[in-house]
């Protein structure tokens, strides 16, 4: 299958919708790539298909964010080719993917790449032991399928998703044994500028700050797991 556009968009996350929508209504053909079966990314991960939640769960505070993004990508003319995985981008913007039907080919003017950025896992012993998984694994769990990593749970590693994950289990029911942070609070200080630079986000970053001390969790700074 060949397919041929103005624009090809990369990665259906909030930039890649957001990039979408505009190109679209600007008069554009616009298709948009993603490996998932809907819009959203990590961000605003939607429930897998078929899924249901129960009436009482409690869902991730942008939640309705995510529909919102996803019934705006809805209400656009842009076309969206969803569980496909890229896997090649030839001259002339022709790039190669693999999804539902087999090979496809979308030739487009211009590529934006709206991938997002993906989790490194440093590897130590016993990272492989059932029970170990990564930061961005725990927050498909809690966001898609409102489903606890564990019951007591050690969050470990580097940066804001130690604090979104630890206050996601505390706010599921879980128990946080610690969060054991590689960076110091030196670290995080040197970049208050910027972080002052998003008061959105840095008001919600404080506000799982304080779940966490709330629930009398142990944060240790300059810690990592060996």
């Amino acid at each position: 299958m060949t397919e041929r556009s103005d624009l090809l968009v990369i990665g259906a996350g909030p930039a890649g919708i957001g990039a979408a929508v505009t190109a679209a209504a600007r008069g554009l053909d616009v298709v948009i790539v993603d490996l998932a079966q809907t819009g959203g990314g990590q961000v605003y991960r939607a429930p897998p298909s078929g899924y249901r939640l129960p009436p009482d769960a409690v869902t991730a505070a942008d939640a309705a964010a995510g529909d919102r993004l996803r019934d705006e990508l809805k209400a656009s003319p842009a076309r969206c080719a969803f569980r496909h995985t890229l896997w090649s981008i030839a001259p002339g913007f022709r790039a190669h993917t693999v999804g539902p039907n087999g090979l496809a080919e979308w030739r487009a003017g211009a590529v934006i790449a709206a991938t997002g950025t993906h989790e490194r896992v440093i590897p130590f012993p016993g990272w492989t032991l059932p029970g170990v998984i990564g930061l961005a694994a725990a927050t498909v769990l809690l966001k898609s399928q409102q489903v606890l990593p564990g019951t007591k749970t050690v969050v470990a590693g580097c940066g804001p998703l130690l604090a979104v994950v630890a206050a996601g289990i505390l706010n599921g029911g879980g128990q946080v044994v610690a969060v054991v942070d590689l960076a110091g609070p030196g670290d995080w200080f040197a970049n208050l500028g910027a972080m002052a630079s998003r008061p959105r986000l840095l008001a919600r970053g404080l506000g799982f700050m304080r779940t966490i001390r709330a629930a009398g969790v142990p944060y240790l700074f300059r810690h990592t797991v060996v």
